[in-house]
């Protein structure tokens, strides 16, 4: 009767183990953070000099990056918005590709030699 409750027993720890195990690594699957988002030119560096966002405010130079969680997205220069395609660390834009890479909320990619910066921001998107 012992060693019939003690198997019993040893089965439910056994299980409940497995249940724990399995959420654990559920939880941990749901905290990789998407990098789909809006994201707002934050700065622009070229030929050695960095301009920021009140030099970026002052020219006017409304930029925003949007990316959606199917890959697809919208990039706006100054009132331009192109569609992309984005993964793999590349940006699609009209046909041509471009590296990028997003850490800390920020989105960076290089053009021509210059490095734009863009900020993962949590206010609304303008509409296209």
């Amino acid at each position: 009767m012992k060693k019939l409750f003690g198997a019993k027993l040893f089965k439910i720890l056994l299980a409940a183990f497995g249940i724990l195990l399995l959420s654990i690594m559920l939880v941990g699957c749901k905290n990789e953070k998407s990098h789909a988002g809006y994201y707002v030119l934050e700065s622009i560096k070229s030929e050695g000099n960095e301009f920021g966002k009140d030099f970026i405010k002052e020219a006017e130079l409304d930029c925003y990056i949007i990316l959606k969680d199917d890959g697809t997205g919208t990039m706006s220069f100054s009132d331009e918005a192109t569609d992309i395609k984005w993964g793999d660390g590349k940006l699609n834009v009209e046909g041509e590709n471009v590296d990028y890479n997003i850490k800390n909320d920020e989105l960076t990619f290089d053009i021509d030699g210059d490095t734009m910066v863009f900020k993962r921001s949590n206010d609304t998107p303008p509409a296209k």
